[in-house]
This record gives C-alpha cells, sequence and structure tokens, in this order.
C-alpha cells in the first residue's frame, strides 16, 4: 500500500465520520444566512434561525419578488432533505439501505447544500451593492444635487 492509498483511506473514513455534522453546519449556515437576506428587506420584524419560520421567510421574499425563483426553488430541494437529517431517521436509513447507500446520498446532499451556500453569496453580495449604490446616489443628489 502506498502512502498515497493510506491516506486517501483515512481521509475517507474521517469523512464518513463527520459527514453528518457538515451537513447540519451547512444547513445551520443557510438558515442564518436566510434570516440575513430576511432582516435586510423586513427590518422590524423578528425571525429565528428555526427551519419552518426559515422556509416561511424565504417563501415571503419569493412572494414579494426579493429573490429569485432560482434561489427559491433550490432552497426548497435543499430544505425537502433536512428532514432526512433528524438521528431518528438517520438510523432507519441505514438499517433500510445501509451504510454505504446512506453515505453515497449524504455525499451528494453535502454538495447540494455547498452549491446553495455559493447561490446565498451571490445574493447577499448583490443585495450589498445595490446598497452602496443607493447610498452613494444619495450622497451625490445631497451634495451635488
Amino acid at each position: 500500500m502506498s502512502p498515497n492509498e493510506y491516506n486517501e483511506d483515512i481521509f475517507s473514513l474521517r469523512e464518513r465520520e463527520t459527514i453528518v455534522t457538515d451537513i447540519r453546519s451547512s444547513y445551520s449556515f443557510i438558515f442564518n444566512q436566510l434570516v440575513q437576506i430576511y432582516k435586510f428587506h423586513h427590518q422590524h420584524e423578528k425571525i429565528s434561525a428555526k427551519a419552518e419560520e426559515v422556509a416561511d421567510a424565504v417563501e415571503t421574499l419569493h412572494n414579494e419578488g426579493k429573490i429569485t425563483d432560482y434561489l427559491y426553488e433550490n432552497f426548497k430541494s435543499c430544505y425537502s432533505q433536512y428532514p432526512t437529517m433528524l438521528v431518528g431517521n438517520l438510523v432507519k436509513e441505514k438499517e433500510r439501505v445501509g451504510a454505504d447507500k446512506q453515505y453515497e446520498r449524504l455525499k451528494k446532499l453535502k454538495g447540494l447544500l455547498k452549491l446553495y451556500i455559493g447561490d446565498l453569496s451571490e445574493e447577499i453580495n448583490d443585495l450589498i451593492e445595490e446598497e452602496f449604490d443607493a447610498e452613494k446616489r444619495s450622497i451625490i443628489r445631497k451634495y451635488f444635487g
């Protein structure tokens, strides 16, 4: 066995051990970012990062035209997998399909969440740029208008 094969085996084992934690962390990050987007548009409303509240907030943002159909549909795809991450559901799935098939599904879910995090980053960046542009226009009007 070459050192590279040994390292790949260790990496794979480590990833199997941490994938559930990584996915839950990704969901937490996504929910917090969506809360921030919601607060940006609804500054006087209180909202927590609980999954159900975030789902309602995302639907509200979509209905108001504050987020794109693309971002909304991808959220629904990610959110539909959220219940599968509950401990009881993970145990049942592992018993039903086996550890290897479950791991493959979790790897795909982790990849999907990474893509969505990237989409959210772009959305937040766009919001910040719009806010800066509006502020610049306001300052220019104030001093030169």
